[in-house]
């Protein structure tokens, strides 16, 4: 009996605590925390191959350089050589001395042979009422006759002192001949009594009853041996400055019209020159004793591209001949293409060429081409139109 009421206390124990809930005790709140990104999982490393288990490798092509373009290369111009007393272009530098002939210009002489063919031709009295021409030529092999030649005076050798020229005569007086041994000046005596190489008398001169002195002509291309056989040096620097300078159009700006210019040589005698301008030729054509100058030779008329009148103060020496003042230098005008204007003019020393300049002080530029100098006394009636 007794065992069966404890089984019965048992039971209803254990089903008491069957039908009884019992709570949980509430868990505490974790606090919040910010998630860290989970790494990225690291690869594994392929472990480099031993050389021996490598594979060759292929080299790459070494690519072809690109050549850099060579530099355009400007060809340097060819040198330009002109003739010093003209403009006009010539093959090598001027290396060979400038002759100086001096000739006959009384209307009994004329016509001149030759004188067209010369850089320059002056004019000027020489010795009391005596007026004549001295011929520069760069180049008188171009001339088969030059002339007729006169001889030697003071304003000759003084010329030919300044440009070092060759100078080309029929003789002289004592006088002449002592003033050129002062000044250190050799001249070239071409005086000839037959047919030389180098120079002759014209027989058809002296048919025609010419004065024998007015019969003497030289042979261009005779000259230079007749002075090498004489013993003259022929060269010449090349570098020298004749202190001329050109331009194409050598027309002067802002000059007066001047168709023709009228110029009275005064000394102790009258003289007139007249220089007209000839467009066709763009020329001034040589007018004297009331003619126009036509050469002997040729029949071409007597014609320069520049014509210059130097006006100085023109005195006799001593000896009855006429002179200047080198370095004084003058004043004087400058025609070209049917204009003129004033210029003056100097020279640096006795040994130094003629250098002309415009009144401003320029120095003058000149037309290409031969040239005509007149050179009188400031006395000397001038006029053009």
């Amino acid at each position: 009996m007794k065992k069966l009421s404890a089984f019965i206390l048992i039971l209803c124990i254990l089903l008491s605590a069957c039908g009884t809930k019992t709570e949980a005790p509430a868990e505490a709140e974790a606090p919040s925390v910010s998630e860290e990104p989970s790494p990225a999982p690291t690869p594994e490393e392929t472990p480099e191959p031993t050389p021996e288990e490598a594979p060759e490798a292929t080299p790459e092509p070494t690519p072809e350089p690109t050549p850099e373009p060579e530099p355009e290369i400007t060809p340097e111009p060819e040198p330009v050589y002109t003739n010093p007393l003209t403009g006009v272009e010539i093959e090598s530098p001027l290396s060979t001395r400038i002759y100086a002939i001096p000739i006959n210009n009384l209307d009994h002489a004329l016509p001149h042979v030759g004188t067209n063919n010369a850089d320059i031709l002056m004019e000027m009295f020489v010795n009391g009422s005596i007026i004549r021409c001295l011929a520069l030529y760069t180049d008188p092999s171009k001339c088969p006759d030059i002339g007729s030649v006169r001889s030697n005076r003071y304003m000759f050798t003084a010329i030919a002192r300044q440009y070092d020229a060759i100078l080309c005569h029929a003789g002289m007086a004592d006088c002449v001949y002592n003033d050129m041994w002062q000044k250190g000046i050799k001249g070239l005596n071409v005086t000839s009594g037959g047919d030389d190489y180098f120079a002759y008398r014209s027989k058809d001169r002296m048919k025609a009853n010419y004065p024998y002195e007015d019969t003497l002509f030289v042979k261009g291309e005779g000259l230079a041996e007749k002075a090498l056989s004489e013993g003259f040096n022929l060269e010449a620097d090349p570098n020298k400055d004749y202190c001329l300078r050109f331009t194409p159009d050598g027309t002067p700006e802002g000059g007066e019209s001047a168709l023709r210019i009228d110029l009275t040589f005064v000394d102790y005698s009258r003289k007139d020159t007249a220089m007209v301008y000839d467009e066709a030729l763009d020329k001034y054509v040589f007018n004297q004793y009331g003619k126009s100058m036509i050469d002997g030779a040729t029949g071409e008329p007597e014609a320069f591209t520049n014509v210059i009148v130097m006006l100085s103060d023109v005195y006799m020496n001593g000896w009855g001949y006429q002179e200047i003042n080198w370095l004084e230098g003058g004043r004087g005008y400058y025609l070209n293409g049917g204009k003129i204007i004033p210029i003056t003019w100097d020279v640096a020393d006795e040994t130094s060429p003629l250098h002309f300049y415009t009144e401003d002080g320029e120095t003058l530029l000149m037309g290409i081409g031969n040239t005509y100098i007149a050179i009188a006394d400031y006395e000397s009636p001038i006029s053009w139109g």
